[in-house]
């Protein structure tokens, strides 16, 4: 039997035809509190008629269904377009559905392909909540998850533009996680090789809005971690304008960048051709390390290889009662090893200057020290090397009274001015001024000028050349005549005669023999000058006598015979240096 309960006031079924049971009425009231029936109930209403249902209740309860009931209860199963309206009413109503139920399901538009769901009013204040689990059961809000097939599925939480004022407010598992527990936000994590995957957070639009990611206090708070190994990360914009700030903290805080164990590449502003790079601008204190203790690579600072003409400072501040100091290559080697530093030994290509300029500020305030070489008492190396210019290693001092100091005050090692295998010019005090010369003036030691060599022909004293070597055996003349070389004359200077009858000593040319180099003003030192002069001795052991005879170009001048038993000093004078034309005078 069906029951039709509590039907507090009359059930009023108007502009229609109405069947209960078998019967059919135009129109039908029931006044009583209960009508039942055994068998099939029908309540029916002719096309475009009204039903109305207890429109006059105030209190009191409608029960559809029965507290047992098995069977189906369908409100609105229309083939046509039906709207159904379930607590329709303007009143601050309470509607639930399967409220009650601790299992089961609850379907809302399963079928549908098309239409709209709206859970929650344009003006609504009130929370709207899904899925909500206090006890220690898990509980899953599935939103948009089926798989989807040749669709694309749009989830929109917080979309819809705000008025002037208000705006959205959006929170995702922002509530405090109790004590071992964890609150796990994931998006877009499901990404595969196949497909893509892309996730914006934050506003697109060039305002002053604002995205913030903050992380708790452990060592992952924050991780930027691209899946594959190839990913890459990116931070600010193509054509960002705005600041993009890397640890801004007013403590002491670690930036670490690159700091993995892998062979990375770490480039700062390598593409860029303006602006400025700054490192530490504002550092008081504090310590920059570039490179490591077990580096072996190239530290490269500064590099152009275009025309541009490029600068590279290292502490070049002006200093205010500060000392600035620079170390390049400092530290203790250990028993392998050593330091090696180059500076500006680039090739320098065709008209092209590599200039080295150390400690060349100073003025007339101040000092300046400069040190190359090491202190330690060892044996230590320091070369100095310039090219083949005129001033290939120029010591000079700014300042006309400067000094120059070679040697130590207390220095036992020797000292070296021009030690060439081949021919060489050392002049010491030849300039236009009229300098002293102070050479062995202590108080004891020993003094060597000369030439070691057997070829060689002579030195300068003063401004007159001389010949005081000796370093080859005296020529011994014997009894006969005699007819020294060039280098027997200017190199030996000591001629032994023993003299029975009259004999010749024949000096050689003066001029030179055109194309052998022959000649006593050729063979001098140095180029001959007109006032050279150079000297030699005969000494005759004999009974008889010894004449000297001027060569070609030559002159004597005074009593030429060397009498028995007698020496003379014979000195030449150089009076022309025309080639193949030159003349001496003897004495």
């Amino acid at each position: 039997m069906k029951k039709l309960s509590k039907l507090s006031l009359a059930l009023v079924l108007a502009l229609g035809v109405y069947t209960v049971g078998y019967s059919a009425m135009a129109a039908l009231t029931f006044g009583a509190l209960t009508a039942t029936s055994d068998g099939a109930l029908t309540v029916e209403a002719a096309a475009a008629s009204n039903t109305i249902y207890n429109a006059a209740q105030v209190g009191g309860t409608i029960t559809l269904g029965g507290t047992a009931g098995t069977g189906a209860i369908t409100l609105g199963s229309s083939s046509a377009t039906q709207a159904v309206a379930i607590s329709a009413g303007a009143g601050a109503g309470a509607v639930t559905i399967a409220n009650v139920q601790v299992g089961g399901s609850v379907a809302v538009g399963n079928a549908m392909t098309t239409g709209t769901f709206t859970v929650g009013g344009t003006l609504t204040t009130g929370a709207i909540t899904l899925g909500q689990t206090t006890t220690g059961a898990t509980g899953t809000v599935d939103i948009m998850s089926a798989a989807g097939v040749s669709s694309t599925q749009t989830v929109t939480i917080g979309g819809g533009t705000s008025a002037t004022a208000g705006g959205k407010v959006v929170n995702i598992a922002n509530g405090v996680p109790g004590a071992s527990t964890t609150n796990t936000v994931a998006i877009g994590t499901a990404g595969t090789t196949t497909g893509t995957v892309g996730v914006t957070i934050g506003s697109v639009g060039a305002a002053a809005h604002t995205t913030a990611i903050r992380g708790g206090n452990g060592a992952t708070a924050i991780t930027l971690t691209p899946e594959a190994t190839a990913g890459s990360i990116v931070i600010g914009a193509a054509a960002g304008a705005g600041t993009i700030t890397l640890g801004s903290s007013s403590t002491t805080q670690a930036v670490i960048i690159n700091g993995g164990a892998g062979a990375s590449t770490t480039a700062i502003a390598n593409v860029q051709v303006g602006g400025s790079v700054a490192v530490g601008n504002a550092m008081t204190t504090g310590t920059f390390t570039v490179g490591g203790t077990l580096t072996t690579g190239a530290i490269t600072l500064g590099q152009t290889t275009t025309g541009a003409t490029g600068t590279v400072d290292i502490m070049s501040a002006a200093g205010v009662s500060s000392t600035q100091t620079v170390t390049i290559g400092g530290g203790t080697s250990a028993t392998a090893g050593g330091k090696v530093v180059n500076i500006a030994n680039g090739v320098p290509g065709a008209s092209t200057t590599n200039t080295v300029a150390i400690g060349t500020a100073g003025t007339t305030t101040g000092t300046v020290g400069v040190t190359i070489g090491s202190v330690g008492a060892a044996a230590h190396t320091t070369a100095i090397r310039g090219g083949n210019g005129a001033t290939a290693i120029t010591l000079t001092p700014e300042a006309t009274a400067g000094q120059i100091v070679i040697g130590a005050t207390a220095g036992a090692g020797a000292i070296t001015l021009g030690s060439s295998s081949t021919t060489q010019t050392v002049n010491v005090g030849t300039g236009a001024g009229a300098p002293t010369i102070n050479v062995a003036t202590g108080a004891a030691g020993d003094l060597t000028i000369g030439f070691a060599s057997s070829t060689a022909t002579g030195l300068r004293l003063a401004s007159r050349r001389v010949s005081l070597g000796n370093k080859l055996a005296h020529k011994d003349c014997a009894d006969a005549a005699c007819s020294p070389t060039v280098s027997e004359i200017l190199d030996s200077g000591l001629f032994i005669a023993a003299a029975s009858a009259n004999r010749a000593f024949t000096l050689p040319t003066a001029a030179q023999t055109a194309g052998d180099g022959a000649g006593l003003v050729a063979g001098l030192p140095g180029t001959a000058a007109v006032g050279d002069t150079f000297s030699f001795v005969i000494s005759n052991s004999g009974a008889s006598t010894v004449t000297v005879t001027a060569g070609t170009g030559g002159t004597q001048v005074g009593n030429a015979v060397i009498g028995a038993a007698a020496t003379k000093v014979v000195f030449c004078r150089v009076t022309s240096i025309t080639t193949n034309s030159e003349t001496v005078t003897c004495y």
